[in-house]
């Protein structure tokens, strides 16, 4: 399967994917199941971000910001992280860039901590990105970037005429990274659910019917042999 796995992703394929949130009637219960099941989610990562030229993975996890709070969720949040920091010599061999993308204000100080290291001892490596949306929406994503625009044109250092699509990106939280062109859409959901709004312009979208947990490499091979066969235009006719 890796093999396969490898073959079909050998052009820079860009891939992301959502992380469906658990019920919302049971939240904090489901929190501890998903201790258990990080493992799992884990081995998909591996799938993708160790094909030697895939070129970028983003998975978000949704309603962070309501949840960190909880005892379950900050323990899962800092396992991952020290995962992260077990495997540095790994993603070294395999030029793995690890980014937090998404609005940290409020996030617990040791979790931040946690981000910025694993961010700064994997900031120069390019082959492959792995980007973990946490807090994120795409909405909050576009307007924080005309901020940053507006404040340039309250400086006077820039002409809201001379305002660009190439800006707008470059000050996105995936500044400098590839937009996706395949978008993975685990537990039946057919919607973007404010995921990489601006980035998603025209990426190519699968929906599985397979909970992310369990999502495994050969529902990763069947994403990608339908995404293989599709004729991309890029909004041309």
């Amino acid at each position: 399967i890796k093999q396969e796995v490898n073959s079909l992703i050998q052009e820079q394929r860009i891939i992301s994917g959502e992380i469906e949130p658990p019920d919302r009637t049971a939240q904090i219960e489901e929190l501890k199941k998903q201790k258990a099941e990080l493992e799992k989610q884990h081995d998909v990562e591996r799938t993708i971000v160790h094909a030697p030229t895939a070129g970028a993975f983003t998975a978000r996890i949704d309603s962070m910001e309501e949840l960190l709070h909880t005892n379950a969720l900050k323990d899962v949040s800092v396992e991952y992280l020290k995962e992260l920091d077990e495997r540095k010599a790994e993603n070294e061999e395999k030029g793995i860039q690890v980014n937090f993308i998404g609005d940290k204000t409020g996030l617990p100080k040791d979790i931040l901590a946690m981000m910025k290291y694993s961010e700064r001892i994997t900031k120069d490596k390019t082959k492959v990105y792995l980007n973990i949306a946490v807090n994120y929406g795409g909405r909050q994503e576009i307007v924080h970037s005309v901020q940053e625009l507006a404040k340039q044109v309250k400086k006077g250092k820039l002409k809201p005429d001379d305002i660009t699509e190439d800006m707008i990106s470059d000050n996105l939280y995936t500044a400098g990274m590839p937009d996706p062109d395949l978008i993975i859409r685990p537990s039946g959901e057919k919607r973007l659910s404010n995921f990489l709004l601006w980035q998603a312009a025209y990426a190519e979208f699968w929906s599985s019917d397979v909970l992310w947990p369990d999502f495994t490499e050969e529902n990763l091979v069947e994403a990608l042999r339908n995404f293989e066969k599709r004729n991309r235009r890029f909004g041309g006719i």
